[in-house]
């Protein structure tokens, strides 16, 4: 079966909701991630929550093109639950955590590649993983994470960063090449940068590096 691409499924769901029929996939609304099915009807509710006992809550989202929906729960417990286009759980995380700021999970277009924190003794990390749970790169364990984000081409992650004392670190990969760069925010215009699905690091309205020039060196493991 052909599968069509991300930017042709985003035109099929506008078209849908357009005529007034929902478009299948993982939707999030109001306090809830619904699944409806080809039909247009809701298939799956799962409900998210804030405030609850014990400082409980249910977060979640979904894939830009609505095949996969995830939810962290934080609180006593803690954990992700990553699901499928059936409603289904594919997999689970004890140790998932959400940033200081920003999204806690962040997808590619096609939703097959993931970035999502980690929490443990040893400290954070930023993890991309694929769609069934395997884990394709890990920048960490560091200090604190402040905020993760991952091009919609699944390529380019980054991770914004702090260690005690120190200011903040963004850290950029090249997740096709496995090649990183740690660029000091001391170094950004307001300590503040991106990476587009070209591989250009932009501060400020200017490129400050670029993959494809290749200072970056392939990667010999974690940096903290």
């Amino acid at each position: 079966m052909t599968r069509l691409p991300a930017a042709a499924l985003a035109l099929l769901a506008a078209a849908i909701a357009s005529a007034g029929v929902h478009a299948p996939g993982w939707f999030a609304r109001g306090s809830s991630l619904l699944l409806y099915d080809s039909s247009g009807a809701i298939a799956v509710e799962l409900p998210l929550s804030s405030g609850g006992p014990n400082g409980r809550s249910v977060i979640g989202g979904a894939a830009p093109n609505g095949r996969f929906a995830w939810t962290l729960e934080r609180g006593a417990s803690r954990g992700l639950r990553f699901y499928g286009s059936d409603g289904k759980p594919l997999w689970s995380l004890a140790q998932a955590a959400a940033p200081d700021s920003g999204p806690a999970v962040a997808f590619s277009n096609d939703g097959e590649t993931l970035l999502l924190a980690l929490r443990s003794r040893r400290g954070w990390t930023a993890q991309v993983r694929g769609y069934l749970g395997n884990v394709l790169y890990s920048i960490g364990p560091v200090p604190q994470l402040e905020s993760i984000a991952l091009t919609g081409n699944g390529r380019y992650a980054t991770a914004r960063w702090r260690a005690p004392g120190r200011g903040a670190t963004h850290t950029f990969v090249d997740l096709a090449l496995k090649l990183r760069r740690d660029i000091p925010s001391d170094e950004l215009t307001l300590g503040r940068a991106s990476v587009d699905a070209d591989g250009r690091v932009v501060s400020g309205g200017k490129v400050v590096f670029r993959f494809s020039g290749l200072p970056a060196e392939p990667d010999s493991g974690p940096k903290s």
